[in-house]
């Protein structure tokens, strides 16, 4: 984590690195000035753990491999991002931070891992054909139709099954979470706001109508009473 590391970096890439390491550093800084806690460990842990899902994929990917589901989701829920933003989340709320709690949030608790899961499977069940039209990693429902020899349809039924599983153990796992209130509610909502973003298909890479609708009517829009 040092900008010598920029030498070894394509032109392309310098600058994500550049700006990933110039917002994370931000940030660190201004949490040990307001509140004396120094984050940095956790934050570029977060970050490493995320590169390191992404390079699987792409090596995946590179070699046309079709992972088995199991071997795929114990990567894709780390993938999904969801560690990145809950762990800043984390230390952005106005909550005292606590050595129990950055221990279980190090040890990726179960509250943390269903709310990634929920993302990530809601993700692949409205992105999958577009991202395999480009390309992409197989998602769970491609893997789910290669170690099951079984159609698209009974494939998605069973992703929706598992996405369900998901939120029965993510509703147990809040009573047993070592963490605040405010911050369960943040994981959670990370797991709900899923199901908004990804219920007509891409709403994050596709900007279609059905998404700019659904933005303007929350925002700007005033409720009928």
């Amino acid at each position: 984590w040092e900008l010598g590391a920029m030498d070894a970096l394509p032109d392309y890439m310098i600058i994500c690195f550049l700006a990933l390491f110039n917002t994370t550093n931000d940030i660190v800084y201004m949490k040990y000035k307001e509140n004396g806690v120094y984050i940095f460990p956790h934050v570029k842990k977060a970050w490493a753990d995320f590169c390191k899902a992404m390079l699987v994929e792409a090596k995946w990917s590179k070699m046309g491999y079709t992972p088995s589901l199991k071997e795929y989701l114990e990567n894709a829920w780390v993938s999904s991002a969801t560690t990145i933003g809950v762990v800043h989340a984390y230390f952005g709320t106005e909550q005292p931070v606590t050595d129990d709690a950055i221990e279980s949030l190090n040890n990726k608790p179960d509250l943390l891992y269903y709310s990634a899961m929920i993302l990530r499977l809601c993700n692949d069940l409205a992105t999958s054909s577009a991202e395999l039209e480009r390309g992409d990693v197989p998602s769970a429902i491609q893997c789910q139709m290669h170690e099951g020899h079984t159609t698209e349809q009974v494939a998605r039924k069973n992703i929706e099954n598992l996405v369900l599983e998901m939120w029965k153990k993510l509703n147990e796992s809040v009573y047993d979470s070592a963490f605040e209130e405010s911050f369960i509610k943040i994981v959670v909502n990370n797991a709900r706001t899923a199901h908004s973003i990804y219920r007509h298909g891409d709403g994050i890479g596709v900007q279609d109508h059905e998404s700019k609708k659904r933005v303007t009517e929350l925002l700007f829009k005033p409720f009928s009473i």
